[in-house]
């Protein structure tokens, strides 16, 4: 019996007490076990009896006959699925415990449902302590928690009843045109209580177009934000100058929220003022992902314990181009003595901080900053429980939400924790690119053949597999000889080293990473091979360096992750500083070594090593520590984490992973003064979903079409079958800034006078401004400040200044400040 679909499965289950149904005629794929959950369970008050539902969550047919189920009771007889039945992806099926059945069972009012394949491995099980109204299901369906259904819907999609405080999730922010990703949708919860907001939908005036979908396990905690993209994963759809979102629970029936806008798009983003709450405007800025600014002037940063005992104060910034005089609004604390009312003039530049510190009430530890306007409007808040151990602070400065800074920047910008994340600079969609279930989990490190960008090797860590690809159409398949991969081995032919990056020398010889044997897997040995690639099944490494002498000792499953390989050429052309000798780096310095150094990224200290092998005649081979890089990569758990490193040689760049932990965050790092640091970290493509990605590839130049080349990324998790993705990125030029607030000129514009200029700001944040003044279009020579003395002759003519913003890894970024009349 093969389960087609939905509708199919409602009517084939109820002949289940009769013979068999036919085998296909052509065998199912082959997918995991664990895609099949138990999905409803009728335990009292079906008229034919109880039964149990099994849903197939996976991409792939499930061969599910023989599979056992089997209540809470080991002296009862498990009832079989009967021979032939194959379960189809997305479709249900059902089976009676006591009807049809030689020796079957009821459910009781506490009891338990166990499901196992033949063979007797569990796949899925659900204990309750009392009979549901109706019947116990997922909602949603295969993946969310069990309750209790609305009606009971043997071999159907769930019933499911609407989750409880549905109504405390609203559409709070909408951005229809102008992000460098796409439009995109936020959502946010009003309520008191964490909601499960999993395979809810949004969509827009077209009911032809697809639902956008929140991803699975999405739990919005109260007050949290999350914002949707609606035109990724494809097809997706775009938002009009004219149009309507709307918001359903996960039947995509029940309308949660909606909002619709006519006569154009927002300059920024219409979002609720208050949030979630009140009525839709235009913001001051986006903010997605984070509370509305609904007002240019906005709580920015808050000191409520000064270590010094200086006073407390609140920090205000502008994010408009044009100063605002706040004089007669009031700040508050939690209560509503002591309010601070500021005096005239209160002036907060264009783009620029305010600090109010004669605050009338001091600040507490559990305390709330409260910004009134003189109508006594609420403009912004912000509540705490504890004081911070510096300040607290916007991150993103004035746009963001409040962390703990790294340091107080009383009127100046935010210094926050961690690192300030950029879209993708390439394509933001990705495609799967390996055939089902080529490595099914493991596969780590990846890296083009520079020789041949059509092939590509991959690294598979515990099955210790090295594997050799080739491009076939769009997809990449073992290459000829290599259909199962080569198990490579110590230098003596023992062992089954742990290989999880990989990387192609100067020699052209493979170089792979390990961190421990896996036949004797809970010892840390960290451990670097060369390889010659040969067609036998097993590879003996003709040199290894053992690195557990020059890395930290870590756990063993901590350690060795990617490893890159940077010419000399190139490192002598950057300047790079060998930190062991304290001067630029020399190649003779290590004559042994072999045309360039190694960076190994290591997962336990979230650090990149720079080495230098030596390659003798020996196996066992010395390698030197040049110099350690810090990605600054952080895992959401706090600890720091690197997966791979890869070199990017028409760039200029190292590129440092971190997988899932860190959200899929990538950073490039580029030599300035001697050193590899940080200069651009970007977010992963925003089609693709946080997976374990632990390798990325960049492929060389020579692959470029249409301007772009591939980059592809390895899932040690196998997602649906699948462990290649690929995506893109340009062949020529830089990510590019986007100019948030733009420069403004203040002063009075007469002869005598002084012109002042304040620059604006980029996202990124830019390391570099440059200024040139105009008078009636033309530069004036030597006018490359930040101020101008008005000269007799500029009289009757127009004034103006450009401002260049400068980063490394990103074009340059250039802003003009509205042009000014100069009188006599």
């Amino acid at each position: 019996m093969r389960i087609t679909s939905r509708g199919a499965a409602a009517v084939l289950t109820t002949c289940l007490a009769a013979a068999p149904m036919a085998l296909l005629a052509a065998p199912p794929a082959s997918a995991a076990d664990a895609d099949v959950r138990i999905n409803e369970i009728e335990s009292n008050g079906d008229p034919v009896g109880d039964w149990v539902e099994l849903v197939n969550n996976g991409t792939s047919a499930v061969d599910i006959s023989g599979w056992r189920v089997v209540d809470n009771d080991v002296t009862h007889t498990p009832i079989s699925v009967p021979a032939g039945t194959t379960l189809a992806p997305g479709a249900f099926f059902s089976i009676y415990t006591e009807v049809g059945q030689t020796s079957g069972f009821g459910l009781g009012g506490a009891d338990a449902v166990t499901v196992s394949t033949s063979t007797g491995t569990q796949v899925d099980t659900h204990a309750w302590t009392a009979h549901a109204a109706r019947s116990y299901g997922r909602c949603p369906d295969g993946a969310g928690p069990f309750v209790d259904t609305t009606t009971t819907t043997r071999g159907a999609a769930n019933d499911c009843p609407p989750p409880a405080g549905g109504a405390d999730v609203r559409l709070n922010e909408v951005e229809s045109n102008g992000d460098a990703v796409g439009d995109w949708v936020e959502l946010v919860n009003v309520g008191t209580s964490a909601l499960d907001i999993s395979g809810w939908k949004v969509i827009d005036s077209d009911a032809t177009h697809p639902f956008a979908v929140v991803p699975a396990a999405t739990v919005l905690d109260p007050g949290e934000y999350v914002a949707l993209y609606t035109e990724f994963p494809p097809p997706g759809f775009g938002l009009g100058s004219s149009d309507t979102v709307r918001l359903y629970q996960a039947d995509g029936t029940t309308q949660v929220d909606s909002f619709s806008w006519s006569g154009g798009h927002a300059a920024t983003t219409f979002g609720r003022c208050a949030d979630g709450v009140g009525s839709w405007q235009e913001t001051t800025v986006a903010t997605r992902g984070a509370a509305n600014a609904c007002s240019p002037i906005r709580v920015n940063e808050v000191e409520s314990s000064d270590p010094a005992s200086g006073p407390d104060w609140v920090e205000l910034v502008n994010l408009s181009s044009a100063p605002i005089d706040v004089a007669g609004w009031v700040v508050k604390d939690s209560g509503e003595t002591g309010a601070t009312t500021l005096p005239s003039p209160s002036v907060v530049p264009a783009g620029g901080h305010l600090v109010v510190d004669a605050l009338l009430a001091g600040l507490g530890g559990s305390d709330a900053v409260r910004l009134f306007d003189s109508a006594a409007k609420l403009i912004d808040s912000y509540a705490w429980t504890a004081h911070a151990t510096t300040t607290y602070g916007r991150c993103a400065d004035g746009v963001g939400t409040f962390k703990t800074t790294d340091a107080a920047t009383k009127g100046g910008v935010n210094d926050c924790p961690g690192l300030s994340t950029v879209p993708w600079l390439g394509s933001q969609t990705v495609t799967t690119v390996d055939a089902a279930a080529t490595f099914n989990a493991d596969a780590s490190g990846l890296v083009f053949d520079p020789a041949n960008p059509s092939t590509l090797w991959v690294a598979q860590n515990k099955a210790g597999t090295l594997w050799k690809l080739v491009k076939s159409g769009d997809t990449y398949v073992p290459a000829k000889n290599w259909e199962s991969g080569r198990a490579p081995k110590y230098a003596d032919g023992t062992g089954s080293p742990d290989t999880e990056g990989i990387t192609i020398g100067a020699d052209k010889a493979v170089y792979l990473t390990s961190e421990r044997n896996n036949e004797a897997s809970g010892i840390s040995r960290n451990t670097l091979l060369r390889y010659a690639p040969v067609p036998k099944p097993t590879m003996r490494a003709t040199d290894q360096w053992e690195l557990n002498g020059i890395l930290p000792a870590l756990g063993a499953n901590l350690g060795l992750e990617g490893i890159t390989f940077i010419p000399d050429d190139d490192l002598l052309a950057g300047g790079f500083v060998d930190e062991s000798t304290g001067a630029p780096y020399d190649p003779a310095t290590y004559p042994k070594h072999r045309g360039g150094l190694f960076v190994v990224a290591v997962e336990g200290t979230g650090l990149l090593y720079v080495l230098a092998l030596d390659h003798t005649k020996a196996v066992d081979e010395v390698a030197h520590l040049v110099a350690t890089i810090d990605p600054q990569l952080v895992t959401n758990a706090g600890p720091a984490g690197v997966m791979d490193v890869t070199w990017d040689a028409e760039l200029e760049r190292l590129w440092a992973v971190c997988d899932d932990s860190c959200d899929g965050t990538t950073v490039t790092l580029a030599l300035v003064s001697g050193a590899f640091v940080v200069d651009t970290a970007y977010q992963r493509p925003a089609g693709m979903p946080n997976l374990n990605n632990e390798g990325l590839a960049i492929a060389p130049r020579s692959a470029c079409v249409g301007g772009v080349k591939p980059v592809l990324w390895a899932d040690d998790g196998d997602t649906d079958g699948h462990s290649l993705r690929a995506g893109t990125l340009p062949c020529d030029g830089l990510a590019t800034m986007t100019v948030t607030t733009r420069p403004v000129v203040r002063g009075t514009a007469r002869v005598g006078k002084t012109l002042r200029l304040t620059p604006g700001q980029t996202t990124p944040k830019a390391a570099s401004l440059g200024y040139q003044w105009y008078v009636d279009g033309l530069p004036v020579a030597g006018a490359t400040g930040t101020t101008l003395a008005v000269q007799p002759s500029y009289v009757g003519k127009r004034v103006r200044v450009q401002v260049t913003y400068a980063k490394v890894g990103f074009a340059d970024a250039t802003a003009s400040a509205r042009s000014l009349l100069i009188k006599p």
